[in-house]
C-alpha cells in the first residue's frame, strides 16, 4: 500500500479533487485522511510538513510546493509539475523605510529560515538579524521588523498593509514529488493527479 500526502491551504479543493479521483470515489471535505482499503493512503498535510513525512519515510509521494522542498533542503524526485500554485517568495518592506538605504543593524522575520538566511548571505547583508515565526510576517512589518521574507501571490495583502515587494527571491511550484528514484508511481496515479 502506497501513502501520499497533499497540501491543504489553498490548494485543498484541487488535493480533493485528486484524491477522489485516485481512490475512485467521493471523499470527506472536511476529511484528513483516505483510503481506498487496497492499496492507497491519502492525507491532507500542511504544505510546511511534506517534506518531513518524506525524508522519515512516512510518506511514497507527495503533492509539495517547491519553497517547502528548498527550505527543507529536500532533494526528491521531481516526477511532474502540476502548476497548482505559482507565487513568489519575496524579500518585502515599507516604501517609505527601504532595507538596503538603512544604516546599521536590521531586522528581518519569516518562516523560511533556510532561504533567507541563503538570501541575506548572498546579498551581504550580515548584520541583518534573522526572526522566526509560524506565519503571517507581514503584519509585523515596519512596526516591530524591518522587513519579512514571505511568499506573495497577488500582492493584496501587501498592499492594504501598505507594504511592497523590494526583492524577488524566487518563484515556487506545485509538484509531484517520490519519496527516492527507485519508487515509482502508476501512471494511473500522475494521470489522476494531473486531470484535478
Amino acid at each position: 500500500m502506497y501513502k501520499i500526502g497533499f497540501p491543504k491551504g489553498n490548494i485543498k479543493k484541487k488535493s480533493l479533487s485528486a484524491i477522489a479521483k485516485i481512490l475512485g470515489h467521493e471523499v470527506d471535505q472536511d476529511g484528513l485522511n483516505f483510503s481506498n482499503g487496497k492499496d492507497c493512503e491519502a492525507y491532507l498535510l500542511k504544505h510546511r510538513d511534506i517534506p518531513l513525512l518524506l525524508q522519515q519515510g512516512r510518506l511514497d509521494f507527495a503533492v509539495a510546493s517547491t519553497e517547502w522542498l528548498e527550505e527543507r533542503e529536500a532533494d526528491f524526485p521531481i516526477l511532474c509539475a502540476l502548476g497548482w500554485s505559482q507565487y513568489r517568495i519575496c524579500l518585502i518592506g515599507s516604501p517609505s523605510k527601504p532595507i538596503d538605504q538603512q544604516k546599521g543593524p536590521t531586522s528581518c522575520v519569516t518562516e523560511y529560515p533556510v532561504i533567507a538566511k541563503e538570501y541575506l548571505k548572498k546579498k551581504g547583508w550580515y548584520d541583518t538579524q534573522l526572526f522566526v515565526v509560524s506565519g503571517s510576517s507581514e503584519g509585523f512589518v515596519p512596526s516591530i521588523y524591518d522587513c519579512c521574507i514571505d511568499c506573495v501571490e497577488t500582492g493584496s495583502t501587501l498592499k492594504r498593509q501598505g507594504l511592497v515587494v523590494l526583492d524577488t527571491i524566487l518563484t515556487t511550484d506545485t509538484v509531484l514529488v517520490g519519496r527516492n528514484k527507485e519508487l515509482r508511481p502508476d501512471m494511473n496515479l500522475i494521470s489522476a493527479i494531473k486531470a484535478a
